[in-house]
């Protein structure tokens, strides 16, 4: 699995948010960062269901806006911005990750610069509208960065740090007793693993070839198992990496077919073809 991240940035004492805390949820936040006198960030459960309905009743309960933070599997970064109650602005990296959506759903989660300036103390339009790309549909160089101080580049879930420190809430680098509260960007992901198993099969098939064909295994594998070790820290760049790599061992395996006929390889074809193909759809926007 990748990055998974819930959060909620209040503009509200500590204190206050921590009160208001103790009746809307149980054990699904930890302790509120107090960022500033005015601005507090809380950190929730990363798996818990509900904390934008919570989100949304702190917005009423502390009569300040509040915003949801989300980060999905390293694939995206999302927000909703609640005002007493009131959804008046949210964004999505990739509206579309779950389900084709039309164009009035696509526009409520396009983002709005100028409402986060009109309701969130201190904020410039200016130096948030950058952020606010759909990374479906708007060309931005995967690599670009919306601001010459940011950290992170487009593509990379972590540009939500950037976001938040805009906002004056910055993303904890530790807690208020010293410990490390940061999130690693190291993750065990499937697909990962996927891409090392098929680098390990890659090596074993290209014991059985000689000459040209057998280098050319070799570094198929070993690319795939580079591939596999990036995905555990950059899972965007390791899927298309991957999706390339699947092709080429899926052709690889109708080389042993053909010459062998080593009709196991089927199997590895199939799902090579079957991945390369998922990891396409998924990421195809991006390569265009």
């Amino acid at each position: 699995m990748g990055l998974f991240l819930q959060m909620g940035a209040i503009a509200a004492p500590r204190d206050a948010v921590a009160h208001a805390l103790e009746s809307l949820q149980g054990n699904a936040a930890s302790a509120p960062i107090a960022c500033s006198k005015t601005r507090t960030l809380v950190m929730f459960n990363e798996h818990a269901d509900g904390i934008s309905e919570i989100c949304q009743r702190l917005s009423v309960v502390l009569s300040a806006p509040v915003f949801y933070l989300h980060v999905h599997d390293d694939d995206l970064w999302m927000y909703e911005f609640f005002v007493g109650g009131e959804a008046v602005d949210r964004f999505n990296t990739k509206p579309d990750n779950w389900s084709t959506v039309d164009e009035v759903e696509e526009r409520r989660w396009k983002g709005n610069p100028d409402t986060i300036a009109q309701h969130w103390p201190g904020a410039k339009a200016d130096l948030i509208s950058r952020y606010l790309v759909n990374h479906s549909k708007d060309k931005v160089a995967p690599q670009s960065k919306a601001y010459k101080s940011d950290k992170a580049p487009y593509w990379d879930c972590w540009q939500i740090a950037d976001f938040m420190e805009k906002l004056g809430v910055p993303f904890p680098s530790a807690s208020a007793n010293g410990a490390s509260t940061r999130v690693s960007s190291f993750a065990f992901d499937m697909d990962s693993l996927i891409l090392a198993g098929l680098g390990l099969y890659g090596f074993y098939a290209s014991a059985t070839l000689n000459g040209v064909m057998r280098i050319s295994g070799v570094v198929v594998a070993v690319l795939l198992l580079l591939a596999g070790a990036l995905g555990f820290f950059m899972k965007r760049p390791a899927r298309i990496a991957g999706m390339l790599l699947m092709a080429l061992l899926a052709l690889f395996g109708l080389y042993r077919i053909v010459t062998m006929g080593v009709h196991i390889d089927l199997i590895i074809i199939i799902l090579c073809g079957i991945g390369a193909g998922a990891y396409f759809v998924n990421e195809y926007r991006t390569l265009k």
